[in-house]
């Protein structure tokens, strides 16, 4: 359900204020339970070391390039990826070649 000045400024078209809007908006945003958190702060993003991500399995292939396309088919607990011109499965333990298009 949506605060009453909210639901009445939806109503009207908006014709209220921009400042008015503005603080619709906020209070919105506080409603749902996203203000505040992590969601509405784009200050913050994660970084990873090369270090912690030296344990993680990768895989190369001589002369597939341009990988764009990825697909986690849980199901068959595969990794399939898309490069130009390739479509290669991978197992997801290890990321070795299952399959290769």
């Amino acid at each position: 359900m949506l605060p009453a000045g909210l639901t009445r400024a939806v109503q009207s078209g908006g014709r209220e204020s921009v400042a008015r809007q503005l603080l619709l908006g906020v209070v919105l945003c506080i409603s749902l339970g996203v203000a505040g958190g992590d969601s509405c702060s784009a200050d913050r993003k994660p970084v990873v070391s090369y270090e912690d991500l030296s344990p993680v399995p990768v895989y190369q292939s001589p002369g597939v390039v341009d990988f764009s396309q990825v697909l986690l088919d849980i199901e068959r607990f595969q990794l399939v990826v898309g490069a130009r011109n390739h479509i290669l499965a991978l197992q997801l333990r290890d990321l070795s070649l299952l399959q290769y298009l």
